[in-house]
């Protein structure tokens, strides 16, 4: 009885643990869009628009999430009994639509001053745009936090340990604040130089165009596209990662400070993470040196080097767990206490977990590549592993040919096709730039994604989880629902109107039997037939 009823509590927890990362992940990639959104269709300059420390605090919002992300996870593994009593009320909570509503409202309200088409001159509109920002915001991380427990869930797992939860949460929303303000005692010339040293060495590897000035710091490297020179000046020679490794080394010591060996502890961990610290620094500045020469300006500017740096302090931070927590040396005690996760058999899990890894392999692209689309091996890779991930779940799912899915599905594929502007951009041209293996390479995986992969992935997500938790008894909950899932949809495709009408006709074949897998017989059609027509055309804009 008792091994049973302890199977019965590892199974909710495990259900409450599903959904908590997942809708985390969730929020992650949907703030990573905004940033990328404002970083990239946006133009503003924070010191003019009359409020420069607002703006640059909402521009340092990624960041902040996350460090807080970060700690998070410490805090998960530092007190396993509040974590576990969080994901058993999660699990046990009912289910409620207003929240997912409130939060998807807040998202859309961020997104107005760009669809207002105010993003080229943002810095004009900041007041207009702040009101809906604000809102926004406020919509989304109630409705957020809601979404993901109740009230009573956050209130026992704030207040653990005398609210020692609640301080290494606000630590972490201020720890970006507090590097900022010890840099100066990490204010050291001889690290710019060292750093200087190091990236000169490493491009003069690469290169043979590479410029140099040690007097000014400055470097790069010359090319047909024009070049980049940066300067390595104090904050680019490692003393603001060297501020958050040594603040984040400090919290985790704090947090494992009964099972962790002192000192041993600080002279290993904290010399290592400064090095590995100042080491991703380097390769960061070379990449983007790299990058800004042989690829774009533009994209070394406005899209590798504002979110490297936090991608790599996540990356540093993640190791450091995992190897300080693999290190039987730096511990008192050997074993410790981790919750399971049943995922790979969460149907909620096999909904939301392949779309999040499809958001943050396009985020991926969009920052590394000039041309996104190129990136569509990796996407489709991404979708793949996500799937097979989740496969166990998705067996589960009813699936037989549905001839009124299949013929509605070839009638949004024909208006997709029939209603399409005429072919812009440069993607043709960068195509051609491939050569013909790389290009029979580059159509088999955009054939099999555009048919197979993005179908499932996107129907499982906007009509098997997020049409199904908005949807209702009543008439009005229902269209509601529809317009919702519908408009969102809409968002990830270039062709608004066009988009939004497809998905409400996936929409009322899921609800229609009350089969997702209805929906994706549909979109698959669509899609092959919209493929077809592209490959015959040798129009790849066309999808």
């Amino acid at each position: 009885m008792r091994n049973a009823m302890d199977q019965g509590r590892r199974d909710v927890s495990g259900t409450g643990q599903s959904r908590v990362f997942l809708l985390a992940g969730l929020f992650l990639v949907e703030l990573a869009v905004l940033a990328i959104a404002y970083q990239f269709f946006a133009s503003i300059e924070c010191q003019q628009t009359g409020w420069s420390a607002g703006c640059t605090l909402l521009r340092s919002l990624m960041g902040r999430a996350i460090v807080v992300l970060a700690a998070s996870g410490l805090i998960a593994v530092a007190w396993p009994d509040a974590l576990r009593r969080f994901l058993a009320e999660v699990a046990a909570a009912p289910r409620r639509t207003w929240p997912a509503l409130l939060h998807f409202v807040g998202l859309v309200l961020m997104f107005i001053p760009i669809l207002r088409g105010w993003g080229p001159e943002l810095g004009a509109h900041f007041a207009s745009a702040l009101p809906y920002w604000l809102a926004g915001a406020a919509l989304a991380m109630v409705g957020g936090l809601a979404w993901v427990a109740p009230g009573s869930a956050w209130h026992h797992l704030i207040a653990h340990n005398r609210y020692s939860v609640a301080l290494v949460l606000v630590l972490a929303a201020i720890l970006p604040d507090l590097a900022e303000t010890v840099r100066p005692l990490w204010d050291w010339t001889a690290l710019s130089s060292i750093t200087f040293a190091a990236v000169e060495h490493l491009l003069n590897l690469i290169s043979d165009e590479v410029y140099s000035d040690p007097a000014l710091y400055q470097i790069g490297i010359n090319s047909a596209l024009g070049g980049i020179v940066v300067r390595i000046g104090q904050p680019c020679s490692g003393v603001e990662g060297f501020a958050l490794i040594t603040a984040f080394v400090a919290l985790y010591g704090y947090l494992f400070r009964a099972d962790l060996r002192f000192p041993r502890y600080w002279l290993v961990v904290l010399p290592l993470g400064l090095l590995a610290s100042w080491i991703l620094n380097v390769l960061r500045i070379t990449a983007l040196v790299w990058i800004g020469a042989r690829v774009s300006p533009d994209l070394a500017v406005n899209g590798f080097h504002s979110y490297a740096g936090w991608f790599l302090f996540t990356l540093l931070t993640l190791a450091v767990i995992a190897v300080v927590q693999a290190t039987p040396w730096l511990h008192r005690t050997n074993a410790i206490a981790r919750p399971g996760l049943p995922m790979r058999r969460d149907p909620v899990a096999a909904q939301i977990l392949p779309f999040i890894a499809m958001m943050l392999a396009g985020i991926l692209t969009s920052t590394f590549l000039i041309e996104p689309a190129l990136g569509y091996p990796l996407v489709a890779f991404v979708l793949i592993a996500a799937l097979w991930f989740v496969w166990p779940a998705l067996r589960q799912l009813p699936l037989s040919p549905d001839p009124l899915s299949l013929a509605l599905g070839g009638v949004v594929g024909a208006a997709w096709v029939i209603f399409a502007p005429p072919a812009t951009g440069t993607l043709n041209d960068s195509l051609a730039t491939l050569g013909s293996l790389g290009f029979a390479l580059w159509v088999a995986f955009r054939l099999l994604g555009t048919a197979v992969l993005v179908p499932v992935v996107e129907e499982l997500f906007f009509r098997g989880y997020l049409l199904s938790r908005l949807d209702g008894p009543a008439p009005w909950r229902r269209w509601l629902a529809l317009g919702i899932t519908s408009a969102t949809f809409a968002l990830l495709h270039g062709r608004w109107f066009a988009a939004a009408a497809a998905g409400l006709v996936f929409g009322l074949l899921a609800l229609r039997r009350g089969r997702v897998t209805d929906a994706i017989q549909a979109h698959m059609t669509a899609n092959a037939l919209i493929a077809l027509v592209a490959l015959a055309r040798s129009d790849w804009t066309l999808i």
